[in-house]
């Protein structure tokens, strides 16, 4: 996880960052797939 000035804000940071993540690993910006991704993150 990365590191916010806004500390309140980092886990929202996170779970934006992992939106485009997709379960077969063919999502971005790390690749990470099913479980690996946060489950604010998975829902649409």
């Amino acid at each position: 996880m990365r590191e916010h000035t806004v500390e309140w804000l980092e886990y929202t940071a996170f779970i934006v960052e992992q939106h485009h993540e997709r379960h077969d690993r063919k999502g971005y910006p790390c690749g990470h797939k099913g479980s690996e991704i946060a489950l604010e993150s998975a829902i649409e």
